[in-house]
């Protein structure tokens, strides 16, 4: 199956695929910037980002995490952090 014949899950494989990259440039490109991690915690508190994790976690399909939070984690208020 194509991605784009998808239309109806287009959105959330763009917010995921756009996680991704953000995910490898904050980890890998040695260029990483403040706005990456924004971008990561903006596209996790994504209603239907959180709707998709929350689901796959009831099937067991995702990696428990170390910390013991469950999904979909509850997103620090970024306003509210920064003082």
């Amino acid at each position: 199956m194509r991605i784009a014949d998808n239309k109806e899950g287009l959105t959330l494989l763009m917010k995921l695929g756009s996680l991704a990259v953000h995910a490898d440039e904050y980890l890998f490109s040695g260029q990483s910037a403040p706005e990456d991690v924004i971008a990561i915690r903006g596209l996790l508190d994504e209603p239907e980002v959180r709707d998709c994790l929350a689901q796959l976690a009831a099937l067991s399909l995702l990696p428990v995490r170390r910390d013991g939070v469950s999904y979909p984690p509850v997103i620090v208020d970024l306003e509210a952090e920064r003082g």
